[in-house]
C-alpha cells in the first residue's frame, strides 16, 4: 500500500509594503519522492517568479495578492498627504499673494482704488480691517 504523504515541504512568505506592510504572499512546494521526485507547487496568495542571480537570496520571490487593509490603507494615507501637499501649499501661497498686491484673493482683480471692498468681478466681499 503506498503512501500519499508528502516528504517535506517548503513554504515562502513575503510581505511589502511602506510605511507598513500592505500585501502578502506565501507559496507552498511540496516534494514527493514516488516515481519521478516531482514538485508540487501550491499557491497561497502569491505569485512566484525567478529572482536575479542572487547568492544571499534562496527563495523565489513571491508578487504578494492578499492585501492587510490596516497597513494598505494607511500606506495610502502616507502618500495621499505627502501627494496633497504641494497642491495646498500652491493655494496658500496664491491667496497671501493676492492679499499683499490688494487683488481679489478669489479671481485674483486688481482692488486698488476700490473703496467698497466688494469686488467688481466676482462679488466677493473683502473683511473690514479695523
Amino acid at each position: 500500500m503506498a503512501d500519499n504523504k508528502p516528504d517535506h515541504s517548503q513554504t515562502y512568505t513575503e510581505a511589502y509594503g511602506w510605511p507598513l506592510r500592505a500585501a502578502v504572499g506565501s507559496v507552498t512546494y511540496v516534494c514527493e519522492h514516488e516515481p519521478d521526485n516531482k514538485k508540487i507547487e501550491v499557491r497561497n496568495w502569491g505569485i512566484p517568479f525567478v529572482r536575479e542571480k542572487d547568492p544571499q537570496r534562496t527563495s523565489p520571490g513571491i508578487i504578494p495578492l492578499r492585501p492587510i487593509w490596516c497597513g494598505l490603507l494607511t500606506d495610502y494615507l502616507c502618500y495621499y498627504l505627502i501627494l496633497s501637499l504641494p497642491f495646498f501649499a500652491f493655494g496658500v501661497v496664491r491667496t497671501v499673494l493676492r492679499a499683499r498686491r490688494s487683488r481679489c484673493i478669489n479671481c485674483g482683480y486688481l482692488l486698488t482704488g476700490n473703496e467698497s471692498g466688494i469686488c467688481p468681478e466676482c462679488g466677493w466681499e473683502r473683511a473690514a480691517i479695523k
